[in-house]
């Protein structure tokens, strides 16, 4: 066999001789186009993706936007009742049911004018859990008349009428948290009633630097019986109807004097 028909003979029957490589070598450059296509491809979808999504939550907005807002203007105010207060009709406490109170023939002390002001032979109107009227007018039957049939009247008979005693520092309940750990059952709520405290400051803990966080109630009873129903304009985190976002008052206890050193036998 000649040599150039030994060559060709191999080149045919042999995969791993030197002219096969070369063949496949001629298919490089196509192999190297359709993979930088497709990552291309890949990239831009990426990208794209990308894109939209950042589009996308750049425009939105969340549902509760405005309220956050609201709040956040509001705790650059100072603590104090709602712009419409003096213009509501029920107290936000007013247990329905509760019968109008008209009390005459009272010796007032408003507390107006440094605490100075009385009204003698004064009437008091209660309405819807509100203060509706004090004057100095006597009561008569035409008065009366313009009353609802079930309206409860007392004769004070010249005897003093004073807004109820505000208690600053109560302990009617135990825990860091006294709204958590107040006993609405308690003999005690009829009891400082009695002894003419409607409003108390209920501060949890003696001996603790920080005792805890303190809540306003009033005393009287209500039909729920529950805490909520006796806070008196609790924080809007714990309960609100929505009518106002004024900024409201929130209290703490601190033991900062010899209660810790006493307790603990340390120092502040």
């Amino acid at each position: 066999m000649a040599s150039k028909d030994k060559e060709q003979y191999f080149a045919n029957s042999s995969p791993n001789l030197a002219h096969r490589p070369a063949y496949h070598l001629r298919r490089l450059p196509q192999l190297r186009w359709l993979l930088g296509t497709l990552f291309s491809l890949t990239i831009a979808g990426v990208v794209l993706i990308h894109r939209n999504i950042s589009v996308s939550l750049w425009k939105s907005t969340p549902g509760h936007a405005q309220r956050v807002l609201a709040e956040c203007d509001a705790l650059l105010g100072l603590p104090g009742p709602s712009a419409d207060f003096h213009k509501r009709r029920t107290s936000d406490r007013f247990e329905p049911g509760t019968k109008d109170t008209l009390i005459v023939n009272a010796t007032i002390w408003t507390g107006a004018n440094q605490g100075k002001e009385v009204v003698h032979e004064g009437t008091i109107f209660l309405q819807n859990g509100i203060i509706a009227s004090i004057t100095s007018s006597t009561f008569t039957k035409e008065l009366l008349s313009r009353l609802d049939p079930d309206t409860n009247i007392v004769n004070a008979g010249g005897a003093w009428v004073t807004p109820a005693i505000v208690d600053m520092h109560s302990h009617a309940g135990p825990w860091l948290r006294s709204v958590d750990g107040i006993d609405t059952h308690d003999l005690n709520w009829e009891l400082s009633r009695a002894g003419g405290v409607g409003t108390e400051l209920v501060l949890p803990g003696s001996a603790n630097a920080i005792g805890g966080q303190a809540f306003v109630v009033k005393t009287r009873p209500t039909k729920e019986r529950s805490t909520l129903s006796m806070l008196l304009e609790p924080p809007n985190n714990i309960v609100s109807n929505g009518s106002s976002l004024a900024l409201r008052w929130r209290h703490i206890k601190h033991a900062a004097g010899e209660n810790p050193s006493r307790v603990y036998s340390g120092t502040r």
